[in-house]
């Protein structure tokens, strides 16, 4: 059971040290087709920046992966020793790079303690997060105008958009939103009701239901989860906020597109 735990700490303590580096060239690749390509539109960058993100997360699962190994005999006359990039070679022939490599491991212990740690943090603000989001369902929502239903229920057919969706009215948030992926609901502030023509009704709407169309709830689960488990690489965050971004814009251009007109 200790080996088994002295090969996790190992395969961890490698794969967030690499993970540092793996992140920062796919996010400077990502930096460089942005900056090559100024023209490109947001629906593009956003899909490229979300594919790095993701190539991020396999190169540290990947380093895990290689790394790990589950204990067993080794039955042979020849001492072996395992280098951190999990190659296996006979001792003294990786010579001053084999050192480094035990130093640098001597330190995961606490590093891996640390990340334990920070991951728990993670979850918890996660799950506390998502709680919150999950009452908005239920707490203080009411039926939309009529009119705004109308608006509503022509923009689903112009845009496709078949499966369930409702449309309700919140007391509890203070900018449209859309919760759920299953069962998506699209929310509107209260203060809004009085504030906004059908115009602008519209254009919001389809901001929403942009969201639910290219399955953004979905997929900002999956970089949620990411974000999580890669919290201490600096990469993932300057990606996931391209993506934030680049998601948005995307959903304002449908917006332009249907209306000529853009979000105020």
């Amino acid at each position: 059971m200790e080996a088994i735990l002295d090969q996790l700490i190992k395969a961890l303590g490698w794969s967030i040290f690499h993970s540092l580096w793996q992140g920062g060239t796919i996010y400077s690749l990502l930096a460089l087709i942005v900056y090559i390509f100024p023209g490109m539109n947001a629906r593009l960058k956003h899909n490229i920046a979300y594919s790095s993100l993701i190539v991020i997360f396999i190169a540290f699962v990947g380093t895990f992966y290689s790394v790990f190994n589950i204990p067993s005999p080794v039955n042979s006359s020849e001492t072996l020793s395992v280098a951190g990039s999990g190659l296996i070679t006979p001792n003294g022939t990786l010579g001053w790079a084999n050192e480094i490599y035990k130093l640098t491991e001597q330190v995961f212990p606490i590093l891996v303690a640390f990340y334990t740690i920070g991951l728990l943090i993670q979850l918890f603000i996660l799950c506390k997060g998502y709680l919150k989001l999950g009452k908005l369902r239920k707490i203080g929502i009411s039926a939309v105008p009529e009119h705004w239903q109308s608006i509503f229920n022509d923009l689903l057919s112009k845009l496709d958009l078949r499966q369930t969706i409702e449309f309700r009215i919140s007391s509890m948030i203070n900018v449209p939103l859309v919760l759920g992926y299953l069962k998506p609901i699209v929310l509107f502030p209260i203060s809004l009701v009085s504030q906004l023509d059908p115009i602008q009704v519209e254009a919001i709407l389809i901001h929403e239901l942009s969201h639910i169309r290219r399955n953004d709830y979905l997929l900002n689960l999956i970089k949620t989860a990411i974000e999580t488990i890669l919290f201490f690489n600096p990469f993932v965050w300057l990606g996931s906020r391209l993506i934030e971004i680049e998601r948005e814009h995307s959903c304002d251009d449908l917006v332009i597109a249907l209306t000529g007109t853009p979000i105020t």
